[in-house]
């Protein structure tokens, strides 16, 4: 029988230590229980072995890069709807009196 699990506050796997952004920093750790298809799985651990890093801690990377994805989606998305209100109400003023074009295609070119 191995080693009695470290038990802290009575809670197993309570706390650990991470290093992130240079700087100690105590992180509450969940565990998760979650099913993945066996070709995820042969993947995963193949990620494992090439970068020497936990199948647990890539697991955590990807949740973070998902995130900030869709955080980012989102953000284009605002910018995007931002874009449109504004080129609608340009549209919605009408034509500018007057405004016919006053210039001819060749002008746009050197001759």
């Amino acid at each position: 029988m191995g080693p009695a699990p470290l038990m802290v506050d009575n809670m197993m796997y309570n706390m650990m230590y991470r290093v992130m952004r240079g700087e100690d920093e105590m992180a509450t750790m969940v565990r998760k229980q979650v099913y993945i298809e066996a070709r995820q799985d042969e993947l995963l651990k193949r990620i494992a072995k090439a970068t020497g890093v936990s199948e647990a801690e890539i697991i955590r990377q990807a949740i973070d890069q998902y995130a900030a994805q869709a955080i980012a989606h989102e953000r284009r998305l605002e910018a995007w709807k931002r874009q449109r209100a504004f080129l609608q109400q340009l549209l919605d003023q009408g034509p500018i009196e007057g405004g016919g074009r006053t210039w001819r295609r060749n002008d746009a070119y050197d001759v």
